[in-house]
């Protein structure tokens, strides 16, 4: 990742963490957003973020008092958390996955 994509993603973790001074709500526009539940991606969608949490998603979105934050295309996927674990012992396994 280059250093403006690793700039980029830190604005936009900012943003969704709700770490501005204000309560002031943010637009990201050209926004390709992935819609986990329809499996699809749907390009050029602007979102409004307020108080961290994403409000409004469309083809053109509006609001007073705005950010705006131009990304470029880069994809927006809700809900995405790491679940990597690494596992050190050989019989590890079978006493860290249980289920």
């Amino acid at each position: 990742m280059t250093n403006t994509g690793l700039k980029a993603f830190a604005m936009i973790l900012g943003i969704a963490a709700g770490t501005s001074a204000a309560a002031e709500a943010k637009l990201l526009t050209d926004v390709t957003h992935v819609d986990v539940e329809t499996v699809t991606l749907t390009p050029e969608r602007s979102v409004l973020i307020q108080d961290g949490v994403s409000v409004e998603i469309g083809a053109t979105v509006e609001a007073a008092e705005t950010t705006v934050f131009d990304v470029g295309g880069r994809f927006l996927i809700p809900g995405l958390w790491d679940s990597h674990i690494s596992t050190f012992l050989p019989d590890e396994p079978d006493t860290a996955f249980p289920l």
